[in-house]
């Protein structure tokens, strides 16, 4: 993860800003997902030398979650079983943000460093052939 802290994003909607009862990782995943968009970043790599970082919502500093907690988050918005794995996993999912669908892809090697590949892109609209 890059050595800057995720700042505020005031313009995400409620739902995914100040939902109650909503878990510290999944408001920091969403939060990570909207920044990585915004910023037109393609590509993070999560590292376990490198925990989680502090998190600015509405100028309120927050705790991050665990590293494992944030693993666990994405292994299951992905679509796998959030559990340690011998071998390396990946998952995908399409998901929407600010009515653009994106595809996440994230691959998952629990017993490296670099534990956390996340791969965001943004869905190309199918444009018509020319002529048609």
């Amino acid at each position: 993860m890059n050595k800057r802290e995720i700042k505020d994003a005031k313009q995400l909607k409620p739902s995914l800003n100040q939902k109650e009862g909503t878990s510290e990782a999944i408001r920091y995943v969403n939060f990570l997902l909207y920044n990585m968009f915004q910023n037109r970043e393609a590509v993070r790599i999560l590292r376990r030398s490198e925990p989680p970082l502090p998190l600015t919502v509405s100028g309120k500093q927050r705790a991050a979650p665990s590293f494992d907690e944030l693993i666990n988050r994405l292994k299951i918005l992905t679509r796998l079983e959030p559990v340690m794995s011998p071998t390396p996993k990946s998952g995908t999912t399409s998901l929407v943000i600010r009515l653009i669908e994106c595809e996440l892809h994230c691959r998952f090697d629990d017993h490296s460093d670099e534990c956390c590949r996340i791969e965001l892109k943004r869905k190309e609209s199918a444009k018509p052939a020319p002529g048609n």
